[in-house]
């Protein structure tokens, strides 16, 4: 990781290109990341890797800001899509809407949880 305030190591800097390259591919294509929602964001699993895992845990803020800015692009663009979530866990089907509504909740309570606890002037 990256020691001191603003040098990245070069691990550090290919995280915060990748994560530039997701933020940008979101913003220009955004339809293409909805199947991959259930990866990206975050989910009813608290420990799966995601976006949000590296915006709450990261220790960088440089990579927290980088994850933000990735997930702000997903999501910026995809309010048709995230109008389809729909919560009813009454059956052993869970259908894409009611999928999709537990990634959304995740991610929102996540978020919350990642701003609250946010110390860097910079990435809060």
């Amino acid at each position: 990781g990256g020691g001191g305030r603003g040098v990245l190591s070069p691990a550090s800097k290919v995280q915060v290109q990748a994560l530039g390259a997701v933020q940008h591919l979101a913003r220009l294509q955004p339809r293409c990341f909805h199947p991959l929602w259930t990866v990206l964001l975050a989910s009813d699993q608290p420990r799966k890797p995601s976006l949000v895992a590296i915006l709450a845990t990261d220790r960088r803020p440089e990579v927290r800001c980088a994850a933000a800015a990735a997930i702000q692009s997903l999501v910026q663009r995809s309010r048709a899509y995230m109008a389809a979530a729909e919560d009813r866990r009454n059956t052993s089907f869970t259908s894409l809407s009611q999928s999709l509504a537990i990634i959304i909740g995740a991610t929102h309570l996540a978020l919350c949880t990642a701003s609250i606890n946010e110390t860097n002037p910079t990435a809060a």
